[in-house]
């Protein structure tokens, strides 16, 4: 839960109003995150479909390129001996390109590297956590609605070196669905 509430300040300071002469835009968005099965030492178990959260500042940088700031949080759960869960929280990096288009939808793919914090959570009180080397790759839509606001649908595959805590390791990588809101500032 600790991660969530750095995940909700995150998104309070990035939604805060910003010049609009630093920051052309502002994101908040979130979905449902599918993980693949973890890989845990030699064993792999079965994860069950969870959530996201983020929140990103961005510039546009040329026409149809741009660059962002990002602050991601996920979390899936799956039941093996007794209730667990994996979290991560990342802040990335992300550029895009936005493909010129006469219609109203604008499709975009982008690509982003930053450090994700991985935290493996079996209660009472067994916890793994690690900060590694993180990476994802993005396709959505932007969709123009009134004014300075749009509507984003997004996919998103990310992936992560592997986390080391007490000499054993995990796996993570996920494909989430995002739906969101960018304010063009």
């Amino acid at each position: 839960m600790k991660k969530l509430a750095y995940a909700a300040v995150a998104a309070l300071l990035i939604a805060a109003p910003v010049r609009a002469d630093v920051v052309d835009y502002a994101e908040l968005f979130g979905g449902a995150s599918m993980s693949p099965d973890l890989g845990w030492g030699s064993g792999s178990y079965e994860m069950d479909t969870g959530f996201n959260l983020g929140a990103s500042l961005g510039w546009n940088v040329a026409p149809n390129i741009s660059v962002e700031a990002e602050f991601y949080y996920d979390q899936s759960d799956y039941s093996c001996c007794a209730p667990n869960n994996l979290e991560s929280f990342s802040m990335m990096a992300n550029g895009f390109y936005n493909f010129p288009t006469t219609m109203s939808v604008r499709p975009y793919v982008g690509a982003g590297i930053g450090y994700m914090q991985l935290t493996y959570d079996s209660p009472p009180d067994y916890q793994l956590s690690d900060w590694v080397f993180a990476y994802q790759g993005i396709a959505g839509l932007d969709i123009p609605a009134d004014g300075n606001l749009d509507f984003i649908l997004e996919y998103r595959y990310r992936g992560s070196n592997d986390a080391e805590d007490g000499g054993l390791t995990f796996e993570y990588e996920s494909h989430a669905l995002s739906a969101g809101i960018r304010i063009n500032l």
